[in-house]
């Protein structure tokens, strides 16, 4: 979502990065793997909902609203924008964590493999999975090509070689009588 989306009705789902609760007001900061995004949960709302762990997943439908200038978030690409929230589902609320998903925050070893599925939900390491991930198909895009250049004149020539002995073996049939249809 950027500031071109602005009056468009949406529907987010996510992790709840962040809560804050301002007395009757509430913000959600809701990640997803594009991104994070604001969302802005109104009086009613923060009732219904009460407190929300982190790493909760959450639907939102709402409406995307430009932030005035003086608020505009420039560390966040959606910075620009928040979500109003007009309907908040809890998809799945979350236990207490046992790891910190803060990269400043750093974890036993031990920890951090025994929660191996929270742990990849670290930015650092979804930018290297997906890094990862990019160099592979590339690679594995120019192993194909490579493969078919260097194997095409054999592949052709195995064409060539079947077309005619299948066709010698057809007249073969034809000068016995045969029919080439059975």
């Amino acid at each position: 979502l950027r500031a071109k989306d602005a009056g468009k009705k949406v529907i987010l789902c996510g992790w709840v990065d962040t809560h804050r609760i301002q007395g009757r007001l509430s913000f959600i900061m809701l990640r997803d793997r594009y991104g994070i995004v604001q969302v802005f949960v109104n009086s009613e709302l923060t009732k219904e909902l009460g407190e929300i762990r982190r790493e909760s997943v959450i639907r939102v439908r709402g409406e995307v609203k430009k932030r005035p200038a003086n608020q505009v978030k420039k560390e966040l690409l959606t910075g620009e924008i928040e979500v109003s929230a007009d309907e908040i589902n809890i998809l799945s609320r979350a236990a207490p964590l046992p790891l910190e998903l803060d990269e400043s925050v750093e974890s036993t070893e031990e920890t951090r493999l025994k929660y191996r599925f929270l742990d990849l939900r670290k930015r650092r390491l979804q930018r290297t999975i997906l890094l990862i991930h990019i160099s592979f198909s590339k690679i594995e895009i120019k192993l194909i090509i490579f493969l078919i250049v260097l194997f095409w004149p054999l592949f052709s020539m195995f064409v060539i070689l079947t077309g005619i002995f299948d066709t010698w073996f057809n007249f073969r049939k034809i000068e016995k009588g045969g029919s080439i249809w059975r």
